[in-house]
């Protein structure tokens, strides 16, 4: 497990693969920071697990996401190599661990932190695919009991 940006949440292994697979598109696209949809694409890339199986049982792709990552970043300010939305994000899941009485933040945790994003690009991708977030994330809070 490596130490987070939050303090003494550490990440999964899993995770940190999901994050530079996020940070990897992010770089690939030309965009100055990882977004919360690159992040949301970074677990899409893992193609199994809860988090992952939930999401594409509600249409929710590699795929259908491009688009939206390509969007996402175009006017996004940040920190370091985070937009704010995914600083948001990570600062959710790091909450969504604690919450589990986690001592580490997983693909599970960082898939329910998006799933609470009131706006934005990730927002707009659930929005869009006609998915209830409620129930994905009581999907993914089942599946981690």
């Amino acid at each position: 497990l490596k130490t987070s940006l939050l303090g003494h949440m550490q990440f999964t292994p899993r995770l940190q693969i999901a994050m530079d697979s996020a940070r990897a598109a992010s770089r690939g696209s030309g965009h100055a920071f990882t977004t919360s949809a690159h992040l949301l694409l970074g677990i899409m890339s893992l193609e199994s697990g809860v988090a992952v199986h939930v999401l594409e049982s509600a249409g929710i792709t590699s795929k259908s996401l491009e688009p939206l990552v390509a969007v996402s970043a175009s006017d996004e300010s940040g920190e370091g190599e985070f937009g704010l939305s995914a600083l948001e994000v990570l600062e959710r899941a790091a909450n969504e661990a604690r919450r589990f009485q986690h001592i580490y933040c997983g693909v599970e945790h960082m898939s329910l932190a998006l799933l609470t994003e009131q706006s934005g690009p990730v927002a707009d991708v659930f929005a869009a695919a006609g998915v209830s977030t409620e129930q994905l994330a009581a999907s993914i809070s089942d599946g981690m009991s």
